[in-house]
């Protein structure tokens, strides 16, 4: 147990150290690229989720009620055009709302429901090639790496009583993805985007309830259709 958590402690160090890395690079300016137009984007997320290998334990024939679900969120990302390359970086910071995942299991006390709702902020560092033309629309592909916070809340029901018993849990993890869109400069200082973005959120742990019971999901991935609104401030 304890070598398992200390390779957990190293992946997740040799993750969150990637990430400066890739924060470093976003932050320093591209040799040749100086120059360029800062912008803020409002931006709405829209998709469909799913957790996979869980690990449950401390359950007898557990039954799980899971599967695609519709997700949602919301943020704001600050970024620059470089001028002269085809790229734009940005720092982003969404909140997506709550991923459910049922568990049903028998046990001495009668049958346990557990309903476990996700929710997860990220921090993420994104950086977009352009291919850039003379019209208003400008097609891209990307990746993004970063930081993400799960929020786990675990409600534990005994349904033939109804006693009930909740566990909170918040988990650090590394996050990446990739995505594809297009922009729309529809005014001066005004473009409206489009993105298909599939993210890996990493792991998801309920901690372990009071009562011994627990499970973890070995990964957290979703496909998004993320909507922007981009200003450029100059």
């Amino acid at each position: 147990m304890a070598a398992e958590r200390a390779d957990h402690f190293s992946v997740r160090r040799a993750a969150f150290g990637l990430t400066g890395a890739l924060m470093a690079a976003v932050a320093a300016p591209p040799a040749g690229a100086a120059g360029g137009d800062w912008y803020a984007t409002v931006v709405i997320v829209g998709g469909a989720a799913e957790v996979t290998r869980l690990d449950i334990d401390g359950m007898d024939a557990p039954y799980v009620e899971s599967g695609w679900q519709a997700v949602g969120g919301g943020g704001l990302r600050i970024g620059r055009t470089w001028r002269a390359l085809p790229i734009r970086t940005e720092l982003e910071v969404v909140h997506r709302y709550r991923f459910d995942l049922d568990v049903r299991s028998p046990s001495p006390e009668g049958l346990l429901d557990f309903e476990t709702n996700i929710g997860t902020t990220s921090a993420m560092l994104n950086l977009w090639v352009e291919h850039r033309g003379d019209g208003p629309v400008t097609p891209f592909i990307g990746a993004t790496a970063g930081w993400a916070r799960h929020h786990v809340e675990t409600i534990r029901t005994v349904l033939a009583t109804g006693k009930r018993a909740d566990e909170h849990e918040a988990t650090d993890v590394f996050a990446w993805g990739l995505g594809a869109g297009a922009s729309w400069d529809f005014a001066d200082r005004w473009t409206a985007e489009a993105v298909w973005r599939y993210m890996n959120l990493g792991e998801v742990s309920t901690g372990t309830l009071e009562t011994g019971e627990s499970y973890e999901a070995g990964a957290y991935s979703s496909h998004d259709l993320v909507l922007g609104l981009r200003y450029r401030f100059r």
